[in-house]
């Protein structure tokens, strides 16, 4: 007969435990509800910035057809983007069209350190290829063909 009542005795020493940790199990609960809206509310933020850093470079995009009556976007503009949205995604690809726009516009100097400036912070990046080919380039227009060589 005792071995019938062990679990419902179980069951009253699960209860007895709830009713003298009921205020630490609601402090935690209240704890965990509240770190899971701020993470929540964090990650939302995150991906807020990261769209509107998005729009901004989709916005210096001439319409398609008009392309060749629109002036390129400037390398100032992108820059402009990736300081404003600094550590974005978006603003890793700013800094790279930026380079790009310098090296068009012929500052071949600036053009070199915006493309190194891009390789020391996002060497791993998937775009470091480029990054680098453009930085040999650039030291390549500038007429600096030993350093260019062995950049490529």
């Amino acid at each position: 007969m005792t071995s019938e009542l062990t679990p419902s005795v179980g069951i009253y020493e699960f209860l007895a435990w709830l009713e003298e940790n009921k205020k630490r199990l609601a402090i935690g609960f209240v704890v965990a509800v509240v770190t899971g809206f701020a993470v929540s509310a964090y990650r939302w933020k995150v991906h807020e910035t990261e769209l509107a850093a998005n729009n901004a470079l989709l916005q210096l995009r001439p319409p398609l057809g008009a392309a060749d009556k629109v002036a390129p976007p400037s390398a100032s503009q992108y820059l402009r983007i990736a300081d404003d949205f600094s550590g974005t995604a978006a603003a890793q690809r700013a800094v790279l069209l930026a380079a790009g726009a310098l090296f068009t516009e012929g500052k071949y100097a600036e053009a070199e350190a915006q493309f190194s400036k891009f390789l020391e912070k996002h060497g791993h990046h998937p775009m470091a290829a480029a990054a680098a080919y453009g930085k040999a380039a650039s030291l390549e227009a500038q007429g600096k063909l030993d350093d260019a060589l062995g950049r490529y």
